[in-house]
């Protein structure tokens, strides 16, 4: 975890949840481990205030939780938290899209989600390294989290930075808005992606529609419009679920 990302999410808790609250916040950090004694986001919520929880994939220094399904954390009930974070992790997630639906699914209506996530910056495999993002990816994966954006921020390479700026970090703050659990019509299953994707892992070559593939072009364009097709299902739900909040 680079310093960067965890200035972000001081200012993310400073800015968003410095108000009181009746009740501890359930925080669930998604990708919590601490990997080569790099600094992780619990020192930021060991307040009383916040019910700090570690997720991963694998046990290991940060982690509290590790799902017997990495992409379906049947462990975890609807609902259940009031703040979803995660930084540094969907780059090294082969299917992110399926960690967005359970993110969706875990976090309460108004709750908060905060992703930090890079747009550029080299390779570096835990245990791969898959995306890169950039900044029309945030509208689709607000999108897929069932979420309504409060605000995003791409940070860019400035020379008066006093800060290493190598990732291009883009920061996703989104409020939980869609009624709907899990969406039946995500259109979006293993065998769609991740068997078109699957031995496309090479050299990052192609760029497409804000999420980075490593993949050929006529490929990285048939995931695309598969995807985009999806969001505006998905876009349709949303809208009428606020609609139906709103009344």
């Amino acid at each position: 975890m680079h310093e960067n990302s965890i200035i972000k999410m001081k200012l993310f808790r400073e800015e968003y949840l410095s108000s009181s609250s009746t009740g501890p916040i359930r925080v669930l950090d998604v990708g919590s481990m601490s990997v080569d004694g790099h600094a992780c986001f619990r020192e930021i919520f060991q307040s009383p205030r916040f019910e700090y929880v570690g997720l991963d994939i694998e046990s290991g220094k940060n982690v509290d939780l590790v799902p017997r399904d990495p992409y379906g954390w049947i462990e975890i009930p609807d609902a259940s938290y009031d703040v979803v974070i995660s930084g540094q992790v969907l780059e090294h997630n082969p299917q992110f899209w399926k960690t967005l639906v359970e993110i969706r699914r875990v976090t309460r209506i108004g709750g908060l989600v905060c992703l930090i996530i890079p747009s550029t910056g080299p390779i570096h495999k835990f245990p791969v390294d898959c995306w890169r993002f950039l900044p029309d990816s945030a509208s689709p994966i607000l999108d897929l989290m069932g979420t309504t954006e409060i605000e995003v921020f791409h940070e860019k390479a400035n020379w008066r930075s006093r800060l290493e700026n190598v990732w291009g970090d883009l920061c996703i703050i989104g409020v939980r808005s869609d009624t709907d659990s899990r969406p039946d019509d995500l259109g979006i299953t293993a065998p769609d992606l991740s068997a078109a994707i699957s031995g496309g892992l090479i050299p990052l070559t192609k760029v497409a529609d804000g999420f980075a593939l490593r993949s050929n072009l006529p490929l990285a364009s048939a995931v695309v419009h598969h995807v985009g097709r999806t969001v505006k299902r998905i876009t349709r739900r949303a809208r009428d679920s606020i609609s139906l909040l709103q009344t």
